[in-house]
């Protein structure tokens, strides 16, 4: 588990479930969420697998909780090499594969596919690495995060609030 620093980008018309999910990441009481989410102060929280399920979760409802780039705050669990970098934003495409091919050792496909989809690029790291990684994203014009736990999975699917749901109305 990785101590992270966040705040909430925006709520839409949620404002009531925003503070809900800060209370429940942050152990706050409902003054004090509520302070955290109008204001858009930063705040810390134990990102783990419940933790993301959430965060995934509010933003499929609208709202947006944005991990703050560099805000992995080092814990004892952080330096054991639990850590990975996901790719969160490009805008330099090109760089940010051939960066990835060099950081991987993958072919060029591969490379394309996990930078089009957000995945996680590598994982096993501790902070030092991890935040290296990162800046070298920077450096090229694309946006990585960290990411608690070694596992490599896909980044989640971000619902946005102006888009309606496809699915919204159907009967599984």
């Amino acid at each position: 588990m990785a101590r992270v620093r966040t705040h909430v980008e925006s709520f839409g018309q949620t404002k009531i479930l925003a503070i809900k999910i800060v209370r429940e990441l942050g152990g706050f009481g409902l003054r004090e969420a509520k302070a955290l989410v109008e204001d858009g102060t930063e705040f810390e929280f134990e990102l783990d697998g419940r933790t993301e399920a959430l965060l995934a979760d509010a933003a499929r409802k609208g709202v947006q909780i944005v991990l703050d780039e560099h805000a992995v705050v080092a814990s004892p669990a952080a330096s054991g090499g639990s850590l990975a970098v996901r790719i969160a934003g490009v805008s330099n495409k090109i760089a940010a594969i051939k960066l990835v091919r060099q950081l991987t050792q993958v072919g060029l496909a591969e490379a394309k596919g996990i930078v089009d989809r957000g995945d996680v690029i590598t994982d096993g790291l501790d902070a030092s690495a991890a935040q290296a990684i990162v800046e070298q994203f920077a450096a090229s014009g694309a946006r990585a995060e960290i990411v608690a736990g070694g596992a490599a999975v896909p980044a989640p699917v971000v619902a946005r609030a102006d888009v309606p749901d496809p699915y919204a109305d159907d009967d599984f």
